[in-house]
């Protein structure tokens, strides 16, 4: 892909992402475009490591070079303002990942600069419960753009002026420490699955059946409420909560619908699935704008502390999405002709051909 196509489809991206992100952020998105949303999410982060990737490269403008900072800065802003500090490490993440991918070699000073903004990141999540007590619980969500992340960085001023910046900073790290303590879930199912709570025997996989189905197209397409499911089965929530969502780890899914063997297969079979993901999405000869594309999607498949078809259940329209957006991106710019467009990189996934050894 050209070099002024690769910036004008990454700031086009940029764009979109942040739309759709103030959309949802005002509740004007329609629900039945859910998927979209969500597409958007991901090229909004892709875009971001494009576009720090072409800063790295020199190959942005100082115009360019300013909205780029001001996008980053507006995606942190917005997550705060609705409390997901994981996409505020997400976008981070984007940040690093488009200063390798602009540049193969690391700076040691880039890595203190990433932990310095990870530590921050953590501090601000060491005030979340709070946060979310007074503006969900005592305002119900009903606060203006600016009041949400507002009064988040007055709950961390006052945290840093009472305890240090370090106690702040380590009670954030051990909340997150928590969130990903699995082998505690995983533990509590193996001592109570099937005896008292009998295995699902697959139950939680029925979400697979309409993932190739947008929402637009069915719009009575069911919601996936597999964490309130889980939460009340393990009684982990009230029977009142009808809110809270437990994650459902990936390794603790597999042992409560079929036990030591489920997680035995499933292990197995997920390791296959992500080399095949990473075969497809993520080649040697591929162009920066496709890798910058993809590589929010992969990260995200390091999260294993959610169940099956929250984290591969949008692959199979994503990544084909990615790829339309970059063949139309193209053909916008006359790179190619209106003719049949060229095979998706993950064709050439190399599969056995039939009297191959024969010939041979």
């Amino acid at each position: 892909m050209p070099e002024q196509l690769r910036r004008r489809s990454a700031l086009v991206m940029l764009v979109a992402g942040l739309t759709s992100e103030i959309a949802h952020r005002f509740d004007v998105w329609p629900m039945a475009l859910d998927g979209a949303a969500t597409l958007l999410s991901m090229l909004l982060e892709g875009s971001i490591v494009a576009l720090v990737a072409l800063h790295r490269r020199g190959q942005l403008s100082r115009h360019q070079t300013v909205a780029t900072a001001i996008g980053i800065a507006a995606t942190i802003f917005l997550a705060l303002g609705s409390s997901a500090t994981g996409r505020v490490m997400f976008v981070l993440l984007a940040v690093f990942l488009g200063r390798w991918l602009g540049r193969a070699a690391i700076r040691p000073r880039e890595v203190v600069a990433v932990a310095l903004a990870m530590t921050l990141a953590a501090t601000v999540r060491g005030v979340m419960t709070e946060w979310r007590n007074e503006i969900w619980g005592r305002r119900g969500g009903a606060v203006g753009l600016m009041e949400g992340p507002g009064y988040m960085l007055r709950l961390v001023d006052q945290h840093v002026d009472s305890a240090g910046f370090a106690d702040a900073a380590t009670a954030g790290w051990r909340v997150i420490g928590s969130r990903s303590a699995n082998t505690d879930l995983l533990v509590d199912a193996m001592r109570r699955t099937p005896d008292v709570v009998p295995y699902w025997n697959g139950y939680s996989y029925r979400a697979l059946a309409g993932v190739l189905v947008p929402r637009v197209v069915w719009p009575d397409k069911p919601m996936n409420t597999l964490g309130q499911e889980y939460g009340h089965r393990y009684a982990y929530l009230a029977d009142s909560d009808l809110q809270t969502s437990i994650n459902l780890p990936l390794v603790v899914e597999f042992y409560i619908n079929f036990g030591l063997p489920g997680v035995l297969v499933g292990m197995f079979a997920l390791g296959i699935l992500l080399h095949l993901v990473e075969d497809a999405a993520n080649r040697r000869d591929q162009d920066l704008f496709y890798s910058a594309m993809v590589a929010p999607i992969l990260a995200r498949l390091l999260l294993m502390e959610c169940n099956f078809s929250l984290i591969f259940g949008a692959l199979p329209l994503q990544l084909p999405s990615i790829w339309l957006i970059g063949m139309f991106a193209l053909w916008a710019g006359g790179v190619i002709p209106r003719r049949r467009p060229p095979r998706p990189p993950w064709y050439a996934i190399r599969m056995p051909v039939a009297g191959a050894r024969r010939a041979a």
